[in-house]
């Protein structure tokens, strides 16, 4: 569907446009992430700091998305997210340039940190732009806005590339997000987002008290499957550069394509699952299942072989693979049971997640110091694996809480989900007129 009226003011509302938009949103988020990452030894000699130092860098981007997760939540639903989103654009667009051109490490740190309160503007507006305008296509769309990412985290190291071996300075790639994140702001301005009346009408048929979220198992259980999946992310992430570097004795320069072979497989697989559940050749359950053990298997393919550079490459390949449909699907099946809370859920399943992605790598490192880089390496693994308990704990819950559903049930959870969490055409015109 292009386009549906708002009965309300009769403007057009245009799902394509807004769509693109937000790829766009996705793809310059996903290069204003990585280019920090990719940048860190020029930063640290900006700056004049020591390597022990570096950590808190990224340690003031966690707390700043961190704060942003427990004050945004109790006004989100009041705020229309597209303003969410054009503030946390804005912000992004002004940090990057600070970033790269700052030699104050105290001015990087702040930076930084309003950079991660930007990154959770963007998080928590992006899911709930998509669970209102996109609710019965909703893991299809998350998992193509996550494909928008990972293009995004691939084309950060090419543009940094670019910047160093012409103009020789850093600041031009950053200046890519600066550039693209005004284009996005520019595109997201004119298009009509009519969220506020359906927040409003979805609050006053709610009979739910606002306390009575946290009383819900499968809250829980959903902050903790995303817990389990960041922690599994990241740690894998940041640390499988260093262990293939040093299990195999090669140069950072010769192991850091594990890290382009991961963000390839994330992109990948976010593309793939969204084809996928287009075509109902799986279901959400289903597909779930099958990254949740083939993630555990690839990411011991790194513990098993740990000197073999060509395994520990197609192990990231394919860890990145599976775990790419992972975030947006959980999202997606989350948004759809709590779609009267979705600013709550979103800003407190942010929470849960960055507080995994600061203690998982710290405690990967303490283990590898200690223990070896293939027990540190096993902790991914055994997390990814470890998602499928509050899955299955959260989809049983849900089946016990519908009277009307079994196991024997002629259809899955997940399309049970869909049709309960289906907002009738209305909504998505911006009335909930009952």
């Amino acid at each position: 569907m292009n386009g549906t009226i708002d009965q309300y003011n009769g403007q057009q509302i245009n799902h394509r446009l807004l769509f693109y938009t937000l790829c766009l949103v996705n793809g310059v988020t996903g290069i204003a992430m990585i280019l920090p990452t990719a940048t860190l030894p020029l930063l640290i000699e900006h700056t004049h700091i020591s390597l022990d130092l570096a950590g808190w860098i990224f340690a003031s981007f966690s707390t700043g998305t961190l704060l942003n997760a427990i004050t945004l939540g109790t006004f989100s639903n009041r705020i229309n997210p597209k303003y969410l989103l054009l503030s946390g654009m804005g912000i992004f667009s002004t940090t990057s340039l600070i970033v790269a051109w700052t030699h104050i490490f105290s001015v990087l740190l702040i930076a930084q940190f309003f950079a991660g309160i930007a990154f959770g503007f963007i998080y928590v507006s992006l899911n709930m732009l998509t669970a209102l305008f996109f609710l019965e296509t909703l893991s299809e769309v998350l998992n193509k806005l996550q494909s928008a990412a990972g293009i995004g985290a691939l084309l950060a190291p090419l543009f940094l590339s670019f910047a160093l071996q012409t103009l020789h300075e850093p600041i031009w790639a950053f200046c890519v997000v600066t550039i693209l994140a005004w284009v996005t702001i520019g595109c997201l301005i004119p298009i009509h987002v009519p969220v506020a009346t359906a927040q409003s009408k979805t609050l006053q048929k709610s009979t739910v008290p606002s306390t009575h979220i946290f009383k819900q198992v499968v809250f829980w259980l959903s902050i903790l499957q995303i817990f389990f999946f960041l922690g599994a992310e990241v740690g894998f992430a940041n640390w499988i550069v260093t262990v293939v570097s040093k299990e195999t004795g090669v140069i950072l320069a010769i192991a850091a394509p594990a890290a382009t072979l991961f963000w390839l497989g994330l992109t990948s697989g976010s593309i793939l699952s969204a084809q996928l559940l287009q075509r109902d050749a799986v279901s959400e359950r289903l597909l779930l299942y099958c990254c949740f053990f083939g993630g555990c298997l690839s990411g011991l393919l790194v513990v098993i072989f740990p000197g073999n550079i060509w395994t520990s490459f197609a192990a990231s390949l394919l860890m990145g693979l599976f775990l790419g449909p992972i975030f947006p699907t959980i999202m997606a099946i989350t948004s759809r049971y709590f779609v009267k809370r979705l600013g709550f859920i979103s800003s407190a399943m942010s929470f849960g997640g960055e507080t995994a992605a600061f203690l998982c790598p710290t405690l990967m490192g303490i283990i590898i110091a200690h223990f070896g880089a293939s027990w540190g390496m096993l902790l991914p693994a055994l997390l990814c694996l470890l998602i499928a308990v509050p899955f299955s704990l959260a989809w049983w819950w849900q089946t016990r809480e519908n009277g009307d559903v079994s196991q024997n049930a002629p259809f899955p959870l997940d399309d049970l989900m869909r049709k309960q969490g289906s907002i009738p055409g209305r909504v998505i015109s911006g009335s909930l007129e009952s």
